[in-house]
């Protein structure tokens, strides 16, 4: 009975952290060609975000990957990269963002 209540547990807790949503600070870059990079970066093929922001001028925007450790998005984005942005606010939601 306990393993069976173990296997719930570890479900819910892996359905909680499916994605790994992040808030993106761009400066006079594109939504898009920042998602692209960051896709680059990850090695993956999808990521998330609601909507476009300004090319121009500096905004925050939240964007969402699937499956992607929280640790490995915070160590590929420690410093500015060569498109103007910067990574952080990092944590696990359960469903990811979509334009």
């Amino acid at each position: 009975m306990g393993n069976k209540k173990q296997k719930k547990k570890r479900k819910k807790t892996n359905a909680k952290r499916r994605f790994t949503r992040f808030a993106v600070l761009k400066e006079n870059a594109d939504t898009m060609q920042v998602a692209h990079e960051i896709g680059k970066l990850l090695g993956v093929r999808h990521v998330g975000y609601a909507g476009t922001k300004d090319r121009r001028g500096v905004t925050t925007q939240w964007m969402t990957v699937r499956q992607v450790p929280a640790e490995r998005i915070v160590a590929k984005f420690q410093t500015r990269h060569k498109i103007n942005f910067l990574v952080g606010n990092v944590h696990y939601v359960e469903n990811g963002l979509e334009l």
